[in-house]
């Protein structure tokens, strides 16, 4: 338990989860009367007849998702019902456990009351003793065995209401939401470095060596066949190899470029970079014209979203604008395709609503319950003996 209690404590200021109430209601399931157990957690029976009842909900609740009259063997065996259904009764066995570590209780007082309350024993909103007993023979349930689910109920509601109420402060959920609502609009600008190829000049001189010489002629060859099939793909005219060679051959020599493509990169880089630093928006249009550049005067980045074209701004250094509303720092992505650059030009932090805190209380609330739930099983699991029945499943 001290281990536990420390592990829920570390968790419990930052994280999320719903409510979880194990529920325990009637399916409809004829009973066999069987008796003997499936299952045993740390000495808490599971049942056959609980365990068939479970089976026979988690079969009908797949019948209906799957729109089926009624789901055959094969199905049941594909989907692995029976070993879901037993995996969850083992679940609630550990939540039940966990609340009677707790000392959790239910007085039989309360438990009669949330008996009467069941509107499937009223009669004209009204507790209807005869039609209860009834009901619980028809399912093959005792009274006891209903009212010891329903005591377990209790117990397991009042967990669920302590996991519940452990929640972040206000002032941090207000500090999420700000964070969430962050807004920066920035200059981008973004360039494939393998494209800029076609910006290579190639001397009329290449183009003719290159094209007189007879080891390139089935080069050349390949090269139109490629081209022509492209263009028929795409329903576009075909020109004749005489009047593409000079297109061909230049796209192909400016391609061997590499040492030129590398130089011709760097300069553009710092062009670019000098250009976003001072803001210069006439010039990055033109560039963006001249190079077929991707650029934006006012692309919006959110801490959740850092991403421009192809490229992510690191996020170190973009929370670090966030921040700081930082307007003069460039920051460059640099990668073995793209080089992409970003410089902030304006913030938005939205106002804190009221209702948008509610929300988040809320969302905080389920969040943290519902991870610390997962937590308190996966405690249980860890630290429990659990037996079951073999070849259950054949």
């Amino acid at each position: 338990m001290k281990n536990l209690s420390s592990k829920l404590s570390y968790i419990g200021i930052s994280i999320v989860m719903g409510a979880i109430i194990i529920s325990f209601a009637l399916t409809g399931f004829q009973g066999s009367g069987s008796v003997g157990t499936v299952a045993e957690v740390d000495g808490t029976p599971v049942t056959l007849d609980e365990y068939n009842r479970a089976l026979q909900t988690t079969i009908n609740q797949y019948t209906q998702m799957l729109k089926k009259k009624s789901l055959s063997n094969k199905e049941i065996k594909q989907f692995r019902l029976k070993e879901t259904t037993l995996q969850n009764l083992i679940n609630q066995k550990h939540i039940v456990n966990f609340s009677d570590d707790l000392n959790f209780d239910a007085g039989k007082k309360h438990i009669k009351f949330e008996i009467k309350e069941y509107k499937m024993f009223q009669t004209g909103d009204k507790f209807d003793v005869t039609k209860y007993k009834n009901l619980l023979r028809m399912n093959n349930i005792s009274p006891t065995k209903f009212e010891e689910d329903m005591t377990n109920q209790v117990k397991t509601k009042k967990l669920s209401s302590l996991l519940e109420n452990i929640q972040d402060s206000k002032a941090y959920l207000k500090q999420t939401i700000r964070f969430k609502n962050l807004k920066m609009k920035a200059i981008a600008v973004s360039f494939d470095k393998e494209a800029m190829t076609a910006n290579l000049k190639i001397s009329s001189s290449e183009i003719k060596t290159f094209s007189k010489d007879e080891k390139n002629k089935k080069l050349i060859a390949g090269l139109y066949k490629n081209y022509e099939q492209e263009n028929k793909a795409k329903k576009l005219k075909v020109k004749t190899l005489k009047l593409m060679t000079k297109n061909l051959v230049t796209k192909h020599l400016q391609k061997t470029k590499r040492k030129e493509l590398t130089a011709f990169n760097k300069t553009l880089k710092e062009e670019i970079k000098a250009l976003v630093e001072n803001s210069n928006l006439k010039k990055l249009a033109k560039l963006q014209k001249k190079y077929d550049i991707d650029f934006s005067k006012k692309h919006e980045f959110t801490p959740f979203n850092l991403r421009y074209k192809d490229a992510e701004l690191n996020e170190d250094e973009a929370l670090s604008l966030f921040k700081d509303k930082n307007t003069t720092k460039v920051l460059i992505i640099d990668t073995p395709t793209t080089v992409t650059f970003a410089k902030a030009t304006q913030f938005e932090d939205k106002k804190v609503e009221t209702k948008d805190l509610a929300e988040e209380i809320k969302f905080s609330a389920q969040r943290n319950s519902r991870l610390l739930y997962n937590s308190v099983l996966k405690f249980k699991e860890k630290n429990s003996k659990v037996i079951t029945t073999a070849n259950l499943f054949q």
